[in-house]
């Protein structure tokens, strides 16, 4: 059921994200607003060089951060990939995040729960698969997403737990987004103009989260 149309795939930028260091990585490079080497950057996180530059590469092969090469110095930046508007809109809402002047506590895992919940394409079939026929009930997201009964719990257990479905009375729903980074999944996982995604985006998508 995956759109192979989105490059890059929303699953595969999520998983990229889904590590803390990972996120502080972004956040660093952001808070920087110039041009930074890898060894400058992990100097900042306390991190090992080689660890470092891995992240690094996996960040920029999504299209979430620059590199450039002034002769031999290698640096990374805040910088967006136009070709890839996915990944655009994704740090668009980091950057949003990011220039809060005092992010809450626990922020990173915050992020994280709502990055992890993407970053699978079976959880993104059923995600899409909500948005598209509202409530559901487990046969139904079963038939249309043709994802296993014991492989659809598992998924759906996480989801819940992440806070992005919500079941009532067996009747299972997307919860509104939790901040501008879920909203800014959800607006490029699902295609089209989505009235329920269209109402999400009205309410309040403040920067609070609190998994079950």
């Amino acid at each position: 059921m995956e759109n192979n149309d989105l490059r890059p795939t929303v699953w595969r930028t999520a998983r990229a994200l889904s590590n803390v260091s990972r996120l502080r990585l972004l956040r660093e490079v952001w808070k920087s607003g110039g041009r930074l080497s890898v060894t400058e950057l992990a100097e900042r996180l306390g991190m090992a060089v080689s660890t470092t530059s891995q992240y690094l590469r996996a960040l920029n092969a999504r299209g979430l951060i620059s590199v450039g090469r002034s002769g031999a110095y290698v640096y990374y930046a805040d910088g967006k990939d136009r070709s890839l508007p996915e990944a655009q809109a994704i740090q668009d809402a980091f950057s949003n995040v990011f220039s809060q002047r005092r992010l809450p506590g626990g922020w990173e895992k915050s992020l994280l729960a709502a990055l992890r919940a993407y970053s699978h394409f079976r959880r993104i079939d059923i995600i899409r698969c909500l948005a598209s026929g509202g409530g559901r009930r487990f046969s139904a997201i079963s038939h249309v997403t043709s994802i296993p009964k014991m492989s659809l719990a598992r998924h759906m257990r996480m989801l819940m737990c992440a806070c992005i479905v919500d079941n009532a009375n067996g009747v299972y729903s997307l919860c509104a987004p939790h901040g501008e980074v879920e909203l800014a999944l959800l607006r490029i996982t699902v295609p089209g103009n989505c009235p329920q995604v269209s109402h999400f985006a009205k309410c309040d998508t403040s920067f609070t989260r609190v998994s079950k």
